[in-house]
């Protein structure tokens, strides 16, 4: 058994506000079958939503029936921006 889709909402750390970091960080969400060298697939996304001077956003993969059951969320390497970020409402859609 495995997943089919995945969505969540995250927070980048990376302070927006003047003088400070113009483009919100990049979130990579990827997800994998088992030990499998090449991913079932990814997205990424950038926060648009401000609490405060943080942006959020959400993020989602549908592998479209192809099950998977390991999901890796990161940040890629940036030239500015985040280095931590937050994840919340966590919603899978299970394989039949």
């Amino acid at each position: 058994m495995g997943l089919t889709a995945i969505t969540l909402t995250f927070a980048t750390f990376d302070y927006h506000g003047v003088g400070e970091v113009e483009v919100p960080a990049e979130v990579r969400l990827t997800a994998c079958l088992d030990g499998a060298a090449a991913p079932i697939g990814s997205a990424t996304a950038r926060g648009s939503k401000y609490i405060g001077a943080y942006p959020q956003g959400v993020i989602s993969f549908s592998s479209n029936g192809q099950p998977f059951n390991r999901v890796t969320v990161e940040l890629p390497p940036q030239s500015t921006g985040a280095t931590v970020f937050a994840v919340d409402n966590i919603e899978v859609t299970l394989a039949k």
